[in-house]
């Protein structure tokens, strides 16, 4: 027997008529995706032909709509997808996740320290600025406020998407 199957051929091993076949190509696409030659013919395998027939059981022995064959099918596929995943690439998962978590909050730390510092020696600048004719640095005093403003939104957007994406992020949680 083949691995490669036509239309006519599925059609007379699953008692499908063509349009039928093709009907629930279109209308299973996700789990049946079919190969074409490059004249534009289908070429099914065996995976396709159970995958009908699973389809033909469940409409017709069953009686579940199209709707319902496809949540049916989607959900196994699911669960074979979920169970297919081992525990220890979930454990390496959750720790990458704990690692990148806490190295997001030693980054917002350090961008705090960092606009903290900044704001400091930017106030001691002003100071001494001030001290001196006030239009000579007026170009610089807006360019120091400009760069705190700015660090001070970087590390609002770094907590805002911290919390968006963890929720709580500190990592004592």
């Amino acid at each position: 027997m083949s691995d490669k199957f036509s239309v006519s051929e599925v059609s007379r091993l699953t008692g499908l008529p063509s349009h039928t076949l093709r009907y629930y190509e279109k209308e299973f696409s996700p789990f049946l995706s079919v190969e074409r030659t490059r004249g534009g013919h289908r070429v099914y395998r065996k995976s396709h032909i159970d995958a009908f027939s699973k389809i033909k059981r469940m409409l017709k022995e069953e009686h579940l709509s199209i709707k319902e064959a496809y949540d049916k099918i989607r959900l196994e596929v699911s669960g074979d997808l979920e169970e297919s995943v081992t525990d220890s690439q979930k454990t390496s998962a959750y720790d990458s996740q704990n690692e990148l978590k806490q190295m997001m909050a030693l980054l917002l730390e350090k961008m705090t320290e960092l606009c903290s510092n900044a704001k400091r020696r930017d106030e001691l600048l002003v100071e001494v600025l001030n001290k001196r004719d006030r239009r000579e640095h007026s170009d610089l005093l807006v360019q120091l406020q400009r760069s705190r403003f700015e660090a001070g939104e970087a590390v609002k957007l770094c907590d805002l998407l911290l919390k968006k994406h963890y929720g709580s992020w500190k990592t004592n949680d």
